[in-house]
């Protein structure tokens, strides 16, 4: 009996949220829907929240807040958060992306996938709110994008991937809510709007990125909740929407902008057509144009490797001092078991083998103790935003901002 009722439960659930996926057109809606496949009609039911969607080459991908999944009236399949629906089988597909928190925003760009949101954990491995994989292998790609706080929303135009959250760092980089980074050149932007409060969504239509969140001020200027750039200059334009709330959500709907609120619901708006404020540039001169107006300067892309900081350097001196210090313990280890072995029984020999191996334990005992302390220290206590170079890169002060 208590399995049916759990069944039952569980079938009506899953059916509450479903997504109808016809070729190039898909909308999310909350009802029950017929299960049953239709010819050019690919319905994806799951049992929690759709926070984006995105249909490419082929496939659906959808995130949001969910544990199940099923294509088709299929068999039910579990997928945390994340799930991929090939639209030529028209099932569930194989790769699988779990994470242990709600992902709020992906976005799909030069054949990588951006994943952003509340987690701190993807597959079972430590990746705190953002990560990027490469769909041809399904393998994650290294960006050195580590976020020190949830990130909201994503958007990629051109070689810009827009990064929007609760955080005030990205790899150690100095952006409040709001940054712009170089997908070629694998770095920031010195774009810096200087959002006074947390982005919730991003939106990128035409040449406009709408950003909407918990802010009231944007470089000093007043944007309620709502602001405009133009892109890629990353200019801010003069639009200044009323619309009475905490902006959660921004959809774009033909030529009108949706946003949905904390307090009002959805409010419905023009889409933004003013000439753009000359203020908080992408920076996107020419190099001839750089160099000109700077004087000067070592371009590190010519070097054919990055060019080490001295954070870098630091960081590198503390993890080669463990090294050695562990390699350094097995050589006293090793020394005195060959003392001991042929020692041939003499006392003296014996007490001297003792002596070395007794003292390469305590001190390989002092190395794990210090590398359990400082990594408590980093990851529990400061949470990766004060590190002192073993679990994370070394973090000095910066008194001087890189050029760009």
């Amino acid at each position: 009996m208590l399995n049916t009722i759990f069944t039952k439960l569980l079938i009506f659930v899953v059916a509450f949220s479903a997504i109808i996926i016809t070729p190039h057109v898909a909308k999310a809606a909350g009802g029950l829907y017929d299960n049953q496949p239709q010819d050019n009609v690919v319905v994806v039911q799951i049992d929690g929240i759709v926070a984006s969607q995105i249909q490419h080459d082929g496939k659906y991908y959808i995130a949001g807040t969910f544990k199940e999944v099923k294509v088709d009236g299929g068999q039910l399949q579990t997928r945390n958060n994340f799930v991929v629906v090939d639209l030529a089988t028209r099932a569930v597909d194989n790769w699988i992306i779990n994470t242990n928190a709600p992902i709020q925003d992906i976005a799909i760009g030069n054949g990588v996938l951006y994943i952003g949101g509340l987690f701190t954990q993807i597959n079972d491995k430590e990746q705190n709110y953002f990560v990027a994989f490469d769909i041809a292998s399904q393998k994650p790609i290294t960006l050195n994008l580590a976020a020190n706080g949830p990130v909201n929303g994503l958007e990629v135009y051109e070689n810009l991937l827009f990064i929007g959250g609760e955080f005030t760092k990205i790899d150690g980089v100095e952006r409040s809510y709001l940054a712009a980074f170089d997908l070629v050149k694998k770095e920031f932007r010195k774009w810096n709007p200087n959002v006074n409060g947390v982005v919730n969504d991003l939106l990128i239509n035409q040449n406009r990125l709408y950003v909407a969140g918990e802010f009231t001020q944007i470089n000093g200027q007043d944007r309620t909740y709502l602001a405009a750039f133009a892109v890629p200059s990353g200019n801010l334009t003069s639009w200044k929407p009323v619309v009475g709330g905490e902006v959660l959500k921004i959809n774009v709907q033909e030529n009108s902008i949706s946003v949905t609120t904390k307090t009002v619901g959805t409010v419905t708006l023009e889409t933004e057509s003013s000439n753009p404020i000359t203020q908080a540039p992408i920076d996107n001169r020419t190099q001839q144009e750089k160099d000109v107006d700077e004087g000067l300067r070592i371009h590190t892309e010519e070097f054919g490797f990055k060019v080490p900081t001295l954070g870098d350097i630091l960081t590198f001196a503390i993890r080669i001092f463990f090294v050695v210090a562990g390699l350094t313990t097995l050589f006293y280890l090793l020394r005195g078991a060959l003392g001991w072995i042929t020692s041939g029984g003499d006392k003296d020999s014996v007490s001297e083998a003792r002596q070395r191996i007794q003292a390469a334990i305590i001190g390989l005992i002092l190395v794990v103790a210090v590398l359990a302390i400082v990594w408590t220290i980093e990851q529990v206590i400061f949470d990766r935003k004060i590190c002192f170079g073993l679990s994370c890169p070394l973090t000095l002060p910066a008194l001087l901002e890189p050029l760009d």
